[in-house]
């Protein structure tokens, strides 16, 4: 007598295919999730950057996302021209912030407008909630092609 069960289990292929679907759905996502993450991140980053020109807030920049292998990868920053990239369609002129890091960084500095670490805090909060976020944008697009 044999000690064995054999289980035959129907519709393996079509749990293949749906789940190449479902990958595929993902992939398409993940550019936009994550250019939109970044803008979410910056916006909130830039309504804590020190100001006294004006130049260092309109120097924030996110830039669209890049695949490398299997990851997907943006940069949000400040600095380098007043307005590279922009984000608030206001920045025209072209004074270099290199003083971007430094008013991130410095402790010592005072600032009557804006805070230390104004890039830091909000991406370390998005990072705190990014995959609940995305899950569940994740989940929304699913719900409408009925998975």
């Amino acid at each position: 007598m044999s000690n064995t069960i054999e289980l035959e289990i129907d519709g393996i292929e079509e749990m293949e295919n749906l789940l190449k679907k479902y990958e595929s759905i993902m992939e398409s996502m993940m550019p936009s999730l994550l250019y939109e993450e970044g803008i979410r991140i910056i916006h909130e980053a830039i309504l804590q950057t020190p100001v006294d020109t004006g130049n260092l807030r309109d120097s924030a920049h996110v830039t669209f996302p890049e695949k490398k292998g299997t990851a997907y990868s943006i940069s949000i920053g400040f600095g380098g021209p007043a307005g590279t990239g922009n984000i608030s369609g206001l920045g025209s002129n072209n004074q270099d912030v290199n003083y971007a890091w430094a008013q991130h960084e410095n402790p010592f500095y005072r600032h009557t407008v804006g805070n230390m670490q104004y890039l830091l805090r909000p991406a370390l909060e998005a990072k705190a909630t990014l995959a609940d976020r995305f899950a569940a944008e994740i989940k929304a697009e699913l719900e409408q092609w009925g998975f």
